[in-house]
């Protein structure tokens, strides 16, 4: 595949881009179709062949940072959760109207059940109008004695959805934010927590990528701080001074009146320079 570089153009963000004409193939313009509908399906974002490529590139740049803590976190909440989804989508089978989508699960996850019961009171409705009865009263308590299922099913709901909610009370790290079905992957019906899921949580919560420069501006001048936060470490040991940042130390962190408001700053105490000697 090659490809033809033009010069660069302003971008709507204010940035600079480059614009690069591919030239493929008519089977490698069907790869890169087809992979684009992929990635639109699982974005919900509008199909687009360039951020394609630029996804399937990013998975060649290793990320600035991963947090495996956090990952473990949010993967042991979805795991320990995952019996009660599994069981809500199993028992959606008994009303007998199509497997459980994520629409579905949304709707039950906010204790709305209306669409559920309309959509079933409406099958069994088309079934007694096959049978050819018109009377209202008939068709009543015939709908009156097959509301098992749904009554089974709303039970049973409401039991796995207490253990949901427990599950996503608040934490001292908020992992319980992270929560939700759609970390998770629907197969005819039912609920699997996969390594591929895995991976989206690590990609969407626990990583952190140098994906714009500002970022990678932030990363150059923070190294270089640390870096003279080291060598200072080593002239303040020697003199005995072991505290860098307080009050009376090198460095004290004041409130000063500011344009909106209350605002720290961070001033040099010189006076610590007395005791430099070495």
């Amino acid at each position: 595949m090659k490809t033809q570089k033009e010069n660069y153009r302003p971008s709507h963000n204010g940035l600079k881009s480059k614009i690069i004409n591919l030239r493929t193939s008519e089977s490698e313009k069907e790869i890169l179709h087809r992979a684009s509908e992929r990635l639109s399906q699982s974005t919900g974002e509008k199909q687009n062949i360039s951020k394609t490529i630029i996804e399937a590139v990013k998975q060649f740049e290793p990320p600035y940072f991963v947090n495996n803590y956090l990952l473990k976190q949010i993967c042991s909440l979805h795991t320990i959760s995952l019996p009660c989804f599994s069981g809500i989508a199993s028992d959606f089978k008994l009303l007998n109207f199509g497997n459980i989508t994520i629409e579905d699960f949304e709707n039950i996850l906010g204790s709305n059940f209306k669409d559920i019961e309309q959509r079933f009171y409406g099958e069994i409705r088309k079934n007694i109008a096959r049978l050819g009865i018109e009377n209202e009263t008939i068709c009543n308590n015939l709908i009156a004695g097959t509301e098992a299922p749904l009554l089974e099913f709303k039970n049973r709901t409401l039991k796995n959805l207490e253990d949901i909610n427990y599950n996503r009370r608040p934490t001292p790290d908020n992992v319980h934010n992270y929560l939700s079905i759609q970390n998770y992957t629907l197969i005819d019906g039912d609920v699997l927590f996969t390594d591929l899921d895995k991976q989206r949580i690590q990609e969407k919560y626990c990583t952190i990528n140098l994906d714009t420069p500002i970022k990678s501006q932030v990363v150059k001048i923070t190294d270089e701080i640390l870096k003279g936060v080291d060598e200072l470490k080593i002239i303040l040991s020697r003199n005995n001074i072991r505290t860098i940042f307080g009050y009376g130390e090198v460095f004290e962190i004041c409130d000063i009146d500011g344009e909106n408001g209350i605002e720290q700053t961070v001033f040099f105490n010189r006076q610590i320079l007395n005791l430099i000697n070495k």
